[in-house]
């Protein structure tokens, strides 16, 4: 398994926990901008539907179901599944706080936002035929919860959840099982299957009434990029770096001849690496017990059979 180094560790955790705490800040003790609305605009009259795809339901797709397909990470391998799970995690932490220093900063009204506001002004349309832009109102609904909710429509959290996490599947999937000759036919259709996924979502939000076609659109653009930068800037997925473990192969036969002249075998530990030098390092001469400035036209010095295959090395 990857080495991990204190001092990264550390700075992964720090960096960690000030994006959760930052998170929360904005869940507990920040409210959305309060914005106006013109009378008569009629994309924010829409009714208010239940969501087809519930916060809970999100959770499970953007972080329950990505940590489910890495438990073999745990259980047949070596690989670095801190960094794998942490980073992802951070990723959905940073994917949040964009999404929340968007939403309460515009404070943009959701399509159902008359609907539940019900506000004391202008929930009826325009009095006169002069569109009114109203700002001096007051939502006669109780439920402070609903009423925050109704201002936080740029730009989609659900959009912006499902795509990370889709987006983030593709390449830890390309990355995990591309070199897998029987799962590589099918593999670009599990990838295709994630993406439907994250759009049904994004659909929904807009069947919904919970956001205009704008956030959703934007959310797309942001969980894609987030997922981007933590696969292929922050972890490489997609480069392998966290997918070329070493593959055991079983046992080679050294054959070494001693000073004296007298032969002898040695049986080693053999592994496949997925790329090789050009020159063979010193630990695979050092392995077969030969300095590393031996001179092979000597025969006063141990020599290597030719029978071991030179794409290997011998531990």
């Amino acid at each position: 398994m990857t080495n991990i180094s204190v001092a990264k560790l550390v700075g992964d955790f720090i960096a960690f926990v000030v994006l959760a705490v930052l998170v929360l800040i904005y869940k507990v003790a920040v409210d959305p901008a309060l914005v106006g609305f013109f009378c008569d605009d009629n994309s924010i009259r829409y009714p208010f539907m239940p969501s087809t795809v519930s916060r809970t339901g999100l959770v499970l797709l953007t972080f329950v179901l990505p940590i489910a397909l890495g438990l073999d990470l745990v259980m047949n391998t070596g690989y670095p599944v801190i960094a794998l799970a942490g980073y992802f995690v951070m990723g959905i932490f940073a994917n949040q706080l964009f999404v929340d220093v968007a939403k309460y900063t515009t404070g943009s009204l959701r399509p159902n936002f008359i609907a539940v506001c019900m506000p004391n002004q202008g929930y009826e349309g325009c009095n006169s035929t002069e569109s009114i832009f109203i700002t001096n109102y007051e939502c006669t609904n109780k439920n402070t919860d609903e009423v925050t909710d109704s201002r936080l429509s740029f730009y989609s959290g659900h959009a912006a959840g499902s795509f990370y996490a889709s987006v983030y599947l593709f390449f830890y999937l390309r990355g995990r099982l591309s070199r897998e000759p029987l799962i590589r036919t099918v593999l670009p259709t599990a990838q295709c299957i994630l993406f439907i996924i994250a759009f049904y979502v994004a659909y929904t939000r807009i069947s919904d009434y919970k956001h205009h076609l704008r956030d959703v659109i934007v959310g797309i653009l942001m969980g894609s990029a987030v997922a981007y930068f933590v696969t292929a800037r922050v972890t490489a997925i997609f480069k392998g770096r966290f997918f070329t473990p070493e593959t055991h192969t079983g046992n080679a036969e050294v054959e070494v001849k001693s000073v004296d002249g007298s032969q002898r075998s040695k049986t080693r530990d053999t592994f496949i690496l997925p790329s090789m030098p050009t020159t063979p390092p010193n630990s695979f001469v050092n392995a077969a017990n030969i300095p590393a400035n031996s001179n092979p036209s000597n025969p006063s010095l141990p020599t290597v059979s030719n029978n071991v295959k030179r794409n290997i090395f011998v531990y």
